[in-house]
């Protein structure tokens, strides 16, 4: 879920018309950064293109429900870890609803495409593991500036004194990651004739686990503290933004 909201404000600047070109071909965008993954076949391709397409338009009212959500939340008054449960509840649910579709998928790769996922997939993760733990505390100061704009020099003190525990709790749910990375390679090494069903589970266990709220309560307690100090200008440019997610829901919404 963080990869999402984080995705959609990056490109909160971008004109309607490229908007209007980034959600429709949204099934293409998808498939393609799973082949960057996968290196898939054309025929890997064009189904799980078509599978995404599918989804898309089967999800519609989940992800209706996952925007009067994000909208309906108030920075100032809203209970930050009821709103985070219950938007968990909603991206499991959207989540877990892509697992088949991914599930059949990996099991129509050859050995050589498994082999070099999991080859790649290590080298990424010892990767992201060496950048979190070289991570400087203006990282977080930088991140709580794309929500709420630029912040004073007493909130970035106050963001770079949990910027510790926000590291650890990063590491943590690398570590979670690294593990359904292990589970996923030994099954496949193993080959077990419930492998569909096994390796449907490890995902849908995963999504789970990796986003417990337990995880991101470091953030919550930054959070906690640094809302209470914001000015009325970063709490409108955090609605601003806010407003700019749901209309790029709205469009994904009428298009499909």
């Amino acid at each position: 879920m963080k990869k999402l909201i984080i995705l959609l404000f990056i490109i909160l600047t971008s004109s309607c018309s490229y908007k209007g070109v980034i959600v429709s071909n949204l099934p293409f965008l998808i498939t393609n950064r799973v082949d960057n993954r996968f290196d898939l076949t054309t025929e890997q391709a064009k189904v799980f293109k078509g599978d995404i397409k599918k989804l898309l338009k089967d999800k519609k009212n989940e992800v209706k429900s996952f925007n009067e959500k994000f909208q309906a939340f108030n920075i100032e008054s809203s209970n930050r870890k009821d709103f985070y449960l219950s938007m968990r509840d909603s991206y499991i649910n959207i989540a877990n609803s892509v697992i088949p579709s991914l599930t059949r998928l990996m099991l129509t790769l050859s050995n050589e495409q498994r082999t070099e996922y999991f080859k790649e997939d290590k080298k990424k993760l010892d990767k992201r593991e060496n950048k979190l733990s070289n991570r400087a505390s203006d990282f977080y100061v930088s991140r709580f500036e794309r929500f709420f704009g630029d912040l004073t020099e007493s909130q970035k003190t106050l963001i770079n004194k949990r910027s510790t525990s926000m590291k650890q709790s990063s590491l943590r749910v690398l570590t979670k990651r690294r593990l359904f990375h292990k589970q996923l390679k030994l099954l496949f090494e193993i080959g077990d004739k419930n492998l569909k069903d096994q390796i449907s589970d490890a995902f849908k266990n995963y999504v789970d686990k990796s986003t417990r709220y337990k995880d991101r309560e470091a953030f919550f307690k930054a959070l906690d503290e640094f809302i209470p100090t914001l000015s009325r200008d970063q709490i409108e440019y955090f609605n601003e933004n806010k407003a700019d997610v749901g209309e790029w829901i709205s469009l994904y919404l009428s298009k499909y």
